[in-house]
């Protein structure tokens, strides 16, 4: 019973999780993007990303049963890890897009001309969108996936991200130049310098 009221609540803070990140995605989605990043997307590699998504959510383990089973405390900690995951990754990606496409207060224009954002978290990780999106697939994977679904899950989104990051990382490049590459050289990808 204690654990069925644990896998309850972890979902019940997931589908709030996705709840906000759909919310916020259909409210970016209004937002004009720069023709130069519209030029960035891989279909292939966001196809894969979702797929990962898909996998993830599609391949599960039996309703309100634990990823692994552990004690009572382990699976609070484990709940407790999950959602601040899923969470972090929401408003990781919403404080992205605030620095590459909204006015404060938020509007429904371009915040200014095309340049290199390296503020907020872009000045910690190159592509905090992409991370965040992973936190978010992996509190999916704690919370509802099997361990199947889970790896193949993972493996898809980061497939898609290697390939998409090829293409942005290249046509950043050509745009920005040494200033991208000072920046490629000063910022890490995914995971902040200490």
């Amino acid at each position: 019973m204690e654990t069925e009221l644990i896998q309850r609540l972890l979902f019940s803070g997931l589908v709030v999780c996705w709840f906000l990140f759909f919310i916020t995605f259909l409210y970016q989605a209004l937002v004009p993007t720069h023709p130069g990043l519209r030029r960035s997307r891989s279909l292939l590699g966001s196809f894969l990303q979702i797929l990962g998504f898909v996998v993830c959510i599609g391949i599960q383990r039996p309703v309100f049963v634990p990823l692994v089973n552990v004690s009572f405390f382990f699976q609070w900690f484990l709940g407790v890890i999950s959602l601040a995951l899923g969470f972090s990754g929401w408003w990781l990606i919403v404080r992205a897009h605030q620095y590459i496409r909204f006015k404060p207060p938020v509007r429904f224009e371009p915040a200014e001309p095309f340049r290199l954002v390296r503020e907020g978290p872009y000045g910690v990780i190159r592509h905090p969108m992409i991370v965040g999106w992973f936190l978010l697939l992996f509190a999916t994977g704690i919370t509802v996936s099997s361990w199947t679904g889970f790896i193949m899950g993972i493996v898809f989104f980061v497939w898609g991200t290697y390939i998409h990051l090829i293409r942005e990382e290249k046509i950043l490049s050509d745009i920005f130049g040494q200033a991208f590459e000072q920046y490629r050289t000063d910022i890490p990808p995914f995971i902040p310098k200490l």
